[in-house]
C-alpha cells in the first residue's frame, strides 16, 4: 500500500514474460504501513518515506504486473515507459489481486498526506496535482461509491480496493494493459475501482530493424471474479 510521489521508471518485458526493470529518482511515501525493500536502499524520516532512490536494470521474480496491490490502497505519480514485444498473451502495468480493503476515510486521509509530500512531482502529466487526485477521490467516494440503483438491484456503500494513476505510463509494442483487476475478497460489498486522472499513451515500438509492432493493447481489463467491480476514468 504505497503512494509514489515521483520517478522514472523503464520496463521491458521478456520472452519470459517477466521484466527487466530500472528507475531513477524514485520517492513515495507509505501513509498506510510500514515498507520494506530489496533494492538495497534505505527509508528515510519515519521510517516510511524514501527519495532519491536508483536501481540498476534487476529482473522480476514474476510475470505479474510491475506494480501488485492486494489490498487497500496505492496511487502512483511517476514517470513510465512499460515495453512489451515478446510475448502474445495479454500482460498488465499493475496486477490488481483484490484480497483486502480499506475504510474510505482511510483511503482519503492517505491521498492527502501523500500529495503534500515535499517530493510530490507536479510536472508529469495533466493530473499530477493534489486537485485532480483529491478531487477524483472525492468524486469516487461521492458517487461511485455511493448506495445507487441499478435496474431492481442497488450497489451498496463499502469499502475501497483502488488503484489511481496521476503519473504518465507510456506502453509501446503489443500486448499490453494498464490493469487487470479480479477478486479473491470472497464477498459482494466491497468495490475495487481502478481510476486514472493522469496520461496514459500507447503508441507502436518499432525495432532497430524497422519491425513495428504495436496492436492488442488495452487500458482497463476485468477478469471473472465474485464482486461488483468499477473502473472510473
Amino acid at each position: 500500500m504505497l503512494f509514489l510521489t515521483k520517478g522514472n521508471f523503464n520496463i521491458i518485458r521478456d520472452t519470459t514474460s517477466k521484466m527487466k526493470y530500472s528507475y531513477k529518482d524514485y520517492a513515495g511515501i507509505s501513509p498506510w504501513g510500514t515498507p520494506s525493500t530489496d533494492s538495497g536502499n534505505t527509508f528515510g524520516t519515519g521510517g516510511n518515506r524514501w527519495s532519491g532512490w536508483d536501481r540498476a536494470v534487476t529482473t522480476t521474480g514474476s510475470s505479474l504486473g510491475i506494480q501488485k496491490l492486494v489490498s487497500g490502497a496505492m496511487l502512483t505519480n511517476s514517470n513510465n515507459l512499460f515495453t512489451n514485444i515478446s510475448t502474445t498473451t495479454l500482460r498488465e502495468f499493475v496486477h490488481m489481486d483484490h484480497h483486502g480493503n480499506m475504510a474510505v476515510a482511510t483511503v482519503g486521509a492517505g491521498f492527502t498526506t501523500g500529495t503534500a509530500e515535499t517530493t510530490w512531482d507536479s510536472k508529469v502529466s495533466s493530473g499530477s496535482s493534489s486537485t485532480a487526485v483529491n478531487g477524483a477521490f472525492e468524486d469516487l467516494r461521492d458517487n461511485v461509491n455511493s448506495t445507487t440503483a441499478h435496474g431492481n438491484s442497488a450497489t451498496p456503500t463499502s469499502n475501497m480496493f483502488i488503484w489511481m494513476q496521476s503519473g504518465r505510463i507510456v506502453m509501446e509494442g503489443s500486448y499490453n494493459v494498464v490493469t487487470n483487476n479480479y477478486d479473491h475478497n470472497g464477498g459482494t460489498t466491497v468495490k475495487s475501482i481502478a481510476a486514472n486522472v493522469g496520461d496514459i499513451v500507447i503508441q507502436p515500438h518499432k525495432d532497430a530493424a524497422g519491425t513495428v509492432s504495436g496492436s492488442k493493447s488495452a487500458v482497463f481489463s476485468l477478469s471473472p471474479g465474485g464482486v461488483i467491480q468499477v473502473t472510473f476514468q
